[in-house]
């Protein structure tokens, strides 16, 4: 299982070099050896391994509520089986949110909190159980949200625990969307999106220059081999068969050494 989609091994990799994908007997999705690792997969064998301990399950959950936590996480199909977040609405965490509720922390920021002793309930807690309430997270979020596009790309928009920066180096994941639209305000959570779409689409842009470096390098080969004649005919169609990725102004330039050459042949 990996904790983050970054360090996953692509399915497209995968395909390209494997010779066998390991795994733990009974705990690999059926689907595992043609797609690789995925979300969906990760879901599978969190549901193979509840089902291993589901006597030490039995001690806090009601069997139904174990039972079918397992049937949803191991469904045939993998697009029928819950993400994380869906995941950790059942029943099954119950006495762990239960437990959450009555624990008390001292925030872990404690700038608008005065650092009063508050249940968890009252905020979020990080992966490595650092506490941070609905106040100072607030203002957490809503600091990250504005921070410059390349510290946003740094930790792909998303929001990291506050001791992340201190001495102690905490090294969680990042808070789940669902964490933060239920603790922050709606105008912090659309700032936070905001920051993350800003990522999103800086993604975006450099794969399509990417793809179109790709397909302008193969052309310029193409043109190379080409006498003179053929060069205008081929460049001509090339470019109108572009524009609809240019800008006005991209593609008037784009035409202009074609048709300087257009009226020298003329001349």
């Amino acid at each position: 299982m990996c904790l983050f989609a970054g360090t996953r091994t692509t399915q497209q990799f995968l395909l390209s070099t494997r010779q066998f994908v390991g795994g733990t007997a009974n705990f690999a999705a059926p689907e595992l050896l043609q797609t690789g690792s995925t979300t969906a997969s990760d879901m599978f064998a969190l549901g193979k391994t509840v089902e291993t301990l589901r006597d030490a399950c039995m001690d806090e959950g009601s069997p139904a509520d174990v039972d079918e936590f397992v049937g949803i996480l191991t469904r045939e199909a993998p697009g029928a089986r819950p993400s994380a977040d869906e995941a950790a609405g059942h029943a099954f965490f119950r006495p762990l949110l239960q437990h959450r509720q009555a624990k008390t922390s001292t925030c872990c920021i404690a700038a608008f909190c005065g650092g009063q002793l508050l249940r968890q309930s009252h905020g979020v807690v990080c992966g490595e159980g650092h506490f941070t309430c609905k106040d100072c997270l607030e203002g957490h979020v809503q600091s990250l949200s504005n921070e410059e596009l390349r510290l946003l790309r740094e930790r792909d928009g998303k929001c990291l625990c506050p001791m992340r920066k201190g001495e102690l180096g905490c090294t969680a994941g990042p808070f789940s969307d669902p964490e933060l639209s239920q603790a922050v305000s709606a105008t912090a959570f659309e700032g936070y999106i905001a920051g993350r779409m800003k990522v999103l689409e800086v993604h975006l842009r450099e794969e399509i220059e990417l793809s179109n470096k790709e397909i302008l390098e193969k052309e310029l080969e193409k043109l190379r081999s080409m006498d003179g004649k053929q060069r205008e005919v081929r460049t001509c169609s090339f470019i109108m068969l572009l524009r609809p990725f240019f800008t006005f102004s991209q593609y008037v330039l784009s035409l202009c050494p074609l048709i300087v050459r257009t009226c020298r042949s003329a001349s």
